[in-house]
């Protein structure tokens, strides 16, 4: 088994926040307008086989793992430039300089590949001092750049950064800050708030680090994220895969919204601890010919699975994003038919939840159904639909301070794991509910 060259105690010192700041702070440049490109059809080309693209978000806490990657990656299969068959590595990094980050760095766009026995990163753009990697028209920018200067066969993105599933934008850290300070009666499990706060801040050094789409951090403690809608917008074209090397990814609601922007997604149900992928075998797993994204997730999981004790931790899954319509349809059968009992869960009922720090917005897909009580039958037709979408799955027993009983390969919001607010953005804003009806309008 391989060992991790970044020492993993360092790994189990400090959690990363995954929010931002709802005050804004604008640092790009004056009077720059980056605008979404317009989507594209992909088309066959005979020029090169495969492309992947490694979108590193690392303007933040998590830059020195996502430097690490980077050199990892070095140390892995390079493909050569010679040929118009060679495969394509292509790497968008924005880094913070250490934990200064009123030293703005400017993202930059470089292919990697081998002459002479060394590794070449040759810049290919590079954007303005300040231009976010959050922002989904820099994300579409460099999207767009793979698609127009490396015709391919084969598209493939590795995005990893910070990220919060299907959660809004600063939600996460500071959930009080949204809802109503009052406490919410429908939601009796709550602690009132005269005797606990709802949701705990999250101190960054009690649990170990991990990576929780993109963030980056500025000065005066504004964060930017990139909420999923604007992603999925963003995407110009269709990829094959996406792996997200980030926390909380793994859920129906980010699937969904995927759907018909790649054929593949790997992620994670839980959160991600700092290592996360091992790019030193990744592109031997995603340049060959076939590239299997399955072997990427496979590595990831036996590689935590090995460890002991809070390293231990790691969930994992392969999507079908082709498949998802089905269980969607399934889905909304299902939940008109057991609408009450689904309203009835609470933290009591032991429900599988993928969550710490009191977040309990993400919860075992399945699960949330069988403890709903639903029919032998039921159960068995909502088995085969997830296995016609789940290609890959696996967990450890348990993910630091939580225990794994039982995943599906999907997580999904329970409805009154939340309050008022996020039940009204649930209800308005994600596509799987609109289609579902798990809430209804």
């Amino acid at each position: 088994m391989r060992l991790r060259l970044r020492n993993i105690a360092v790994i189990l010192f400090a959690v990363v926040l995954s929010s931002c700041e709802k005050d804004r702070f604008d640092f790009s440049p004056s009077g720059r307008e980056i605008t979404v490109p317009e989507p594209m059809t992909r088309v066959d080309s005979p020029d090169v086989r495969n492309v992947t693209m490694l979108y590193s978000s690392g303007f933040n806490d998590l830059y020195n793992s996502l430097l690490g990657d980077i050199m990892e990656l070095e140390r892995g299969f390079i493909p050569t430039a010679q040929y118009p068959t060679d495969p394509v590595l292509l790497v968008f990094s924005r880094n913070s300089k250490g934990l200064d980050y009123s030293r703005l760095s400017a993202p930059v766009l470089f292919r990697m590949y081998k002459r002479d026995g060394k590794v070449v990163r040759d810049t290919l753009k590079r954007w303005e001092p300040g231009d976010k990697a959050s922002d989904a028209a820099v994300f579409g920018e460099a999207l767009t750049f793979m698609y127009k200067h490396y015709p391919a066969n084969g598209y493939g993105l590795i995005f990893s950064s910070h990220a919060t599933g299907w959660l809004p934008e600063g939600y996460y850290q500071s959930p009080s800050k949204f809802e109503n300070s009052s406490f919410d009666s429908s939601i009796s499990w709550l602690p009132r708030l005269n005797t606990a706060p709802e949701y705990p801040e999250i101190d960054p050094m009690e649990e170990p680090r991990v990576r929780s789409v993109g963030r980056d951090e500025f000065p005066n403690g504004t964060f930017y994220e990139m909420e999923i809608p604007d992603m999925v917008s963003a995407i110009p074209f269709k990829l094959d895969y996406i792996l997200f090397d980030a926390c909380l990814m793994g859920c129906v609601e980010v699937a969904y919204a995927l759907r018909e922007k790649t054929d593949l997604i790997g992620f994670s149900q839980a959160e991600v601890l700092a290592a996360g992928y091992n790019y030193e075998t990744i592109t031997e797993h995603l340049l060959k010919r076939e590239p299997d994204p399955v072997a990427v997730c496979r590595d990831y999981f036996d590689f935590y699975n090995s460890n002991s004790g809070s390293a231990q931790s790691a969930t994992i899954s392969v999507i079908d994003t082709r498949k998802i319509e089905g269980l969607a349809s399934l889905c909304k059968e299902l939940f008109e038919t057991y609408r009450t009992p689904i309203s009835a869960l609470n933290e009591n009922s032991g429900v599988q939840g993928y969550f710490r720090f009191n977040r309990h917005f993400f919860y075992d897909l399945e699960d949330i159904l069988v403890k709903a009580g639903i029919s032998e039958t039921d159960k068995a037709r909502l088995s085969e639909a997830l296995s016609q979408c789940v290609v890959y799955k696996a967990a450890t027993p348990r993910f630091l301070s939580f225990q794994i009983r039982t995943h599906c390969g999907l997580s999904m919001f329970l409805p009154s794991a939340g309050g008022s607010w996020i039940r009204d953005y649930y209800r308005n804003n994600v596509e799987w509910n609109k289609d579902t009806e798990l809430l209804l309008q």
